[in-house]
């Protein structure tokens, strides 16, 4: 039997997990660890907190306590240079640090740490299977920043691969899993436009929706891997 971490972020988007799969609590020593059967699969849940620090330190607690055949952070993320609407279910095909930079004292790209690679690269049978639902697939950048018209870094475009969304967590997955040997994959509903001037409402009005969608095609996915 297949053994999944199915990992978010956000209170509201586990109350979209919740709503889906029917969860036990298995453990509330540090984090709550949730888990459910789905066909042929054991599933983990867990909430991290929100951020690179979070993330990585929920997933190493979890990684810590069992062996994963696969990672999977799932929820919500920010639309890049209108490459995708709200509403769109995006999947990366690898993650990145828009955030990072040691150019001045090594010569290495941004968002390059150390000998680390500069992209994180995700599971593959994951993005096939995504790909028969029609999600869209590219770069997805993070950084501890909630991304607005005003703050939206200028440079993207020029450090990175077409990037065609941004968060708060998905490199993060993405550094740990690496660091760990464990395939992973991210699964984001677009919640908003960064380059709009309203994308803090358009993130607030559509969240529910963006979390349920964003969980529904995960499970989708996991009837055939």
């Amino acid at each position: 039997m297949k053994k999944i971490l199915l990992v978010v972020a956000t209170s509201e988007e586990f109350k979209a997990v919740e709503s889906f799969a029917k969860l036990s609590l298995v453990s509330e020593e540090i984090f709550k660890i949730y888990s459910c059967q789905f066909y042929d699969k054991e599933i983990d849940v867990i909430r991290s907190g929100i951020g690179k620090g979070a993330m990585c330190f929920a997933l190493g607690y979890c990684f810590a306590k069992k062996k994963y055949d696969l990672v999977i952070n799932t929820g919500v993320a920010g639309g890049l240079f209108k490459r995708i609407k709200p509403f769109s279910v995006v999947a990366a095909d690898k993650t990145a640090f828009y955030d990072v930079d040691l150019t001045g004292i090594e010569d290495v790209p941004v968002g390059k740490l150390d000998d680390l690679p500069l992209y994180f690269m995700t599971d593959n049978k994951f993005l096939q299977e995504a790909k028969k639902l029609n999600v869209k697939q590219g770069t997805i950048l993070s950084g501890d920043l909630f991304i607005t018209k005003d703050n939206l870094p200028n440079d993207l475009d020029i450090n990175f691969d077409h990037p065609i969304a941004i968060d708060m967590e998905s490199a993060a997955v993405g550094e740990a899993c690496y660091l760990a040997q464990t395939p992973y994959s991210i699964l984001r509903t677009i919640s908003d436009d960064t380059t709009a001037s309203d994308n803090g409402d358009q993130y607030n009005d559509g969240l529910s929706e963006s979390c349920a969608t964003a969980i529904k095609t995960v499970f989708e996915i996991l009837k055939e891997y």
